[in-house]
């Protein structure tokens, strides 16, 4: 692994778009082009679709690939916490990473995002279900918080998240998974997909969504799309 220089030129290519997102992402909101808002939605959003879709590079490396992918979630997510620890000084990315620019506030959301990314990659390579599970993720949760708070009408007296929201967590995870899914599968990295897990999946971590508190929504989104898909897959 270490001296295959297509291995890490893969590597170098995905990392760099990955962090190029993020940090691209950071100056337009550092330069007001968006707010601060919007940017953290970006990237909870694109990162992560960005780095999945990288996959198909790292597969043909086997478990080398799958644990060199892994590198990068990882190393963004140490790059966090050093900024919660107060180790590296960045106003700008702490601005976009937490809702009231506390450093404590980066060990939830962006920490426990990163952590799942890393976990899910080595336990789940190959595996459409948590592949869909990331997926879910990204789209839907970032899609209800920006679909929830700018038209969210009907809201829930338990954690004033919206039906609004919901519908759009639904519909936008079932439209990248079906994009995304279909182009991981196309390039050879995923060999068989259950659509039905996939809808089923989806449904289970919009609930999980609607009444989970926004402190732990990533790991409930993330272990109801993988529990609901277990447990259709022993179904059938």
């Amino acid at each position: 692994m270490l001296t295959d220089a297509g291995l890490w030129t893969v590597f170098g290519f995905a990392c760099a778009n990955c962090v190029g997102l993020t940090l691209g992402l950071r100056a337009l909101a550092s330069y007001g082009v968006v707010s601060t808002n919007l940017a953290r939605r970006l990237t909870h959003m694109t990162v992560g679709l960005a780095y999945v879709a990288h996959f198909p590079l790292f597969g043909p490396y086997g478990v080398a690939g799958m644990y060199a992918a892994a590198i990068i979630p990882l190393g963004i997510t140490a790059s966090f916490v050093a900024l919660g620890l107060g180790v590296v000084k960045d106003k700008p990315l702490l601005a976009m990473l937490s809702r009231s620019n506390r450093q404590a506030e980066v060990f939830h959301g962006p920490i426990q995002y990163g952590l799942l990314f890393v976990a899910t990659t080595v336990l789940g390579w190959k595996n459409a279900n948590v592949v869909a599970a990331l997926i879910t993720l990204c789209a839907g949760d970032a899609m209800a918080a920006t679909i929830g708070q700018r038209y969210g009408t009907l809201r829930y007296s338990w954690n004033g998240k919206s039906l609004q929201g919901t519908l759009a967590f639904i519909v936008c995870s079932l439209l990248f998974c079906a994009a995304e899914l279909s182009f991981l599968a196309h390039a050879g990295f995923l060999s068989h997909i259950s659509w039905l897990q996939v809808v089923i999946s989806v449904l289970a971590a919009s609930v999980a969504e609607a009444f989970s508190p926004s402190i732990i929504d990533n790991t409930l989104i993330v272990g109801s799309s993988l529990l609901a898909s277990q447990m259709i897959a022993q179904a059938r």
